[in-house]
């Protein structure tokens, strides 16, 4: 009898062990996985930075990531929203170039792309602009079985430029975009939303290109990331140029509340930390070509409002 029990026993610790050993194995492989991720993950941004504060806090928070090198600055336009202004590319050129130098990067390519809606240079040869030529030649020189990451937190004009001149790129990028709202539970697309809007055409080419990988983060979730004024100054290190221009704009800001909306924050820091959100493949709109694309469901607004404090907290320390 006792022997028996013992049997049962070292069956039962062998079983546990080698549970154990194939958690530690499993444990691992995610865990280097994550860590190939982040060493191999570089990004494109491609911004209309001169228009929202979102924008702004969303490049200032890949400088502050030391893992994520940045490969290039690039300006889009918002031309629809402001008609009485063409220079809206060169706007967003002035703050990129500002914080570019801010951060002693300038080296990074800081290029300038098309003025207009995409569709409104299209009988004249689809002119080549400084950054959709500069996505062609990257996504071009991406090796085999690896993707250029380019986030688009503006209208997605210079990408669609892109793909319209050379088709063939599509299939060697990832592009995460801030997008047309979207309601997870009901699955319907509503595309009355800013980035959307200045250059609809744009966003229809995108969303109807098969072979491009495309991550959405619709307004309906981006919207949950609000950061308070007057308690997010706070954080900002003191006597620091580029942090007190953000001061300065955010306290010129005309709101009936204390609430900034942060969008584009919310979709670097889904980027840099999957864990902070939840995505899904979905259905395309019904006018479009029906394909999946990613869509973000769900972000953890706080935990992203605490990285985002910490990374500011430890700026001042490594500079």
């Amino acid at each position: 009898m006792k022997t028996a029990l013992k049997k049962i026993l070292k069956r039962i610790f062998l079983f546990i062990v080698i549970a154990f050993l194939i958690y530690l194995v499993v444990s691992n492989i995610s865990f280097f996985r994550e860590l190939t991720r982040r060493e191999k993950l570089s990004l494109i941004i491609d911004t209309d930075s001169a228009h929202g504060q979102d924008d702004l806090m969303a490049i200032i928070r890949v400088f502050l990531e030391d893992e994520v090198p940045l490969e290039g600055l690039l300006s889009a336009q918002w031309r629809l929203a402001d008609l009485d202004n063409d220079s809206t590319v060169e706007m967003n050129q002035a703050v990129n170039q500002y914080i570019l130098k801010h951060f002693n990067r300038t080296n990074i390519p800081n290029l300038p792309g098309a003025s207009l809606p995409v569709m409104s240079k299209k009988d004249q040869g689809r002119p080549s602009f400084g950054a959709s030529s500069f996505i062609i030649k990257k996504a071009s020189e991406t090796p085999a079985g690896e993707k250029l990451n380019l986030v688009c937190l503006g209208p997605v004009t210079n990408l669609a430029t892109a793909l319209i001149t050379v088709p063939d790129i599509a299939p060697k990028i990832n592009c995460y975009i801030m997008g047309p709202w979207y309601e997870p539970s009901r699955r319907v697309w509503n595309k009355n939303e800013w980035n959307t809007k200045n250059d609809l055409d744009a966003m229809d080419i995108l969303l109807d290109t098969k072979d491009l990988d495309l991550y959405i983060m619709p307004a309906t979730i981006a919207q949950d990331l609000v950061l308070d004024r007057s308690q997010s100054l706070g954080m900002f290190p003191p006597k620091d140029s580029l942090f007190d221009y953000v001061t300065g704009r955010w306290k010129a800001l005309d709101l009936q509340n204390d609430s900034i909306p942060m969008g584009s924050l919310a979709l670097i820091e889904a980027i840099l930390h999957p864990e902070m959100s939840s995505q899904k493949q979905v259905i395309t709109p019904p006018e479009n070509v029906q394909r999946k694309v990613h869509v973000y469901t769900k972000i953890d607004a706080d935990r992203m409002k605490k990285d985002l404090r910490k990374a500011i907290e430890a700026y001042p320390k490594r500079n």
